[in-house]
């Protein structure tokens, strides 16, 4: 949570937390990311809705090019959306 980037009066419903635990290429062309999330009501006593644990696991770059290695962690990025977008759709 970042203070200050809500408007102030403005109730929410439901809150995404994502905590990034690896974001990093190695030098031998490996790629590990991971990121975990939680969905949960808004409020005093939160309850969690829905959860999960991304790893991109699939990604490689060629342990020179760091356009490359950024490349491939936005596509870490992109996964994780997808993930969690495919959750919500299922609430």
């Amino acid at each position: 949570l970042t203070p200050g980037l809500r408007p102030p009066g403005v109730a929410y419903d439901r809150e995404l937390r994502v905590r990034v635990l690896a974001c990093e290429g190695g030098a031998g062309g490996g790629i590990n990311f991971r990121a975990v999330w939680d969905l949960a009501t808004a409020g005093a006593r939160p309850e969690s809705i829905a959860r999960g644990d991304f790893r991109a696991t699939h990604l490689t770059w060629d342990g020179a090019s760091e356009a490359m290695l950024v490349a491939k962690l936005s596509e870490a990025v992109a996964g994780l959306a997808a993930e969690i977008s495919t959750a919500l759709a299922k609430r």
